[in-house]
């Protein structure tokens, strides 16, 4: 067998395809409203309190702790091409509510969309990988999640040089309003992303094997050689 058909044939597995195309969309977008002007606009609205900053970070990081258990119990026992739809709705639902509380300009209205990203973050990147892994064949899934994570942490680096971008263009200081500019366009363009997800389908174990060209052990045809090998007397036999 040709050790490169394997690789070859993987990429036409819809779910793999996917996997990167959102990840690259997800990373992107957030990059330019989340890593860069986010806990600034969320300062400058909060009275320049950098302790309200850190209480927005809390709850975040306290939601995702409760309900990525609960996610990965979904992911063991149910769909998980379903759950990650349901997640996509989440996660939709968390941009329209962060867009409303951008145009508001409202603190408190930050926490009730932070909350809802949390609960989207908790279900979809772990539920995404599982279902990227069901859709792996035998003995590629280090070189597949090597490809995913080259591009996570290559489209890390577009957010920011579009921010840097736009605020060379709208105006080069943090300002609310310029501020709120970049968070804007940033979460617009989310939205896509959560539309990749809706895309996702439940991988058969039988079109694994196929189209990655890789069988489980327990159908590995037997080799001969082997089967001589095992025939024979493993100890020293004495005659009466």
């Amino acid at each position: 067998m040709n050790p490169q058909q394997p690789l070859q044939d993987i990429w036409d597995v819809r779910n793999i395809r996917l996997a990167y195309l959102w990840t690259f969309l997800n990373t992107s977008a957030r990059g330019i409203w989340a890593d860069t002007v986010y806990t600034v606009y969320i300062f400058l609205i909060a009275g320049n309190s950098n302790s309200n900053v850190g209480y927005l970070a809390g709850a975040n990081g306290i939601t995702q702790i409760f309900i990525a258990p609960i996610s990965g119990w979904l992911a063991d026992n149910h769909d998980r091409a379903s759950i990650l739809h349901i997640s996509a709705a989440i996660g939709f639902c968390a941009v329209v509510a962060t867009l409303i509380s951008v145009l508001m300009g409202s603190y408190y209205s930050f926490f009730i969309a932070n909350i809802i990203f949390a609960f989207f973050q908790s279900s979809s990147a772990p539920i995404m990988d599982s279902l990227m892994a069901d859709s792996i064949g035998f003995g590629l899934r280090s070189k597949m999640y090597a490809y995913l994570y080259s591009i996570r942490q290559a489209s890390g680096v577009i957010g920011p040089c579009v921010s840097l971008v736009m605020f060379h263009i709208i105006g080069n200081k943090w300002a609310a309003s310029t501020c709120q500019t970049v968070m804007l366009v940033g979460l617009s363009l989310h939205i896509i992303p959560m539309m990749v997800l809706c895309l996702f389908e439940k991988p058969t174990l039988a079109i694994q094997s196929q189209d990655t060209g890789y069988k489980p052990l327990t159908q590995q045809p037997e080799t001969p050689g082997l089967q001589a090998d095992a025939a024979k007397p493993t100890g020293i036999e004495t005659e009466d």
